[in-house]
C-alpha cells in the first residue's frame, strides 16, 4: 500500500514538472498565438499545444521507454502478452490519431485546427 502512494506521487511530481516547466505550455495562452478574441480559439490553441507535446519528441521518447520496459516484461514472464498487446495498441492510436482525423474528415481543408501536427 505503502508503495502505491509512493509511485503516485513520483508520477504526479513528474507530471507537474514536465507541465509546469513545458514552454509550450507555458506561452499556450500568448495572446500573439491566438486566432481572436474566441474562448473556444484560445481552448483549440492550448489543446493543439498538447498534442504536439504528446506526439513529438517528448511522446516518442517515452513511447521508446514504454517499449523497453513491455519487452523486459515480457521476457522475464512479467507481463501478459495482451497488456503488451494493449499498450502497443493503445500508442499506436496516440501517433496515428491525426491520420484517423483526416480520414473521418475527408473533404474537409486539413483535420482541425492543429495544423502543425498534420504529418
Amino acid at each position: 500500500m505503502k508503495r502505491t502512494y509512493i509511485s503516485i506521487f513520483t508520477f504526479l511530481t513528474l507530471f507537474l514538472t514536465i507541465t509546469f516547466y513545458n514552454i509550450e505550455i507555458i506561452n499556450a495562452d500568448d495572446p500573439s498565438k491566438q486566432t481572436g478574441d474566441d474562448p473556444g480559439a484560445q481552448i483549440a490553441n492550448v489543446l493543439c499545444n498538447v498534442i504536439s507535446i504528446a506526439q513529438g519528441n517528448v511522446g516518442k521518447t517515452i513511447a521508446i521507454l514504454v517499449i523497453i520496459s513491455i519487452a523486459i516484461g515480457l521476457f522475464l514472464g512479467k507481463i501478459t502478452w495482451g497488456v503488451a498487446i494493449a499498450v502497443s495498441v493503445g500508442m499506436g492510436v496516440l501517433f496515428g490519431a491525426n491520420s484517423v482525423v483526416e480520414f473521418i474528415a475527408a473533404g474537409k481543408d486539413g483535420a482541425g485546427p492543429c495544423t502543425q501536427n498534420n504529418k
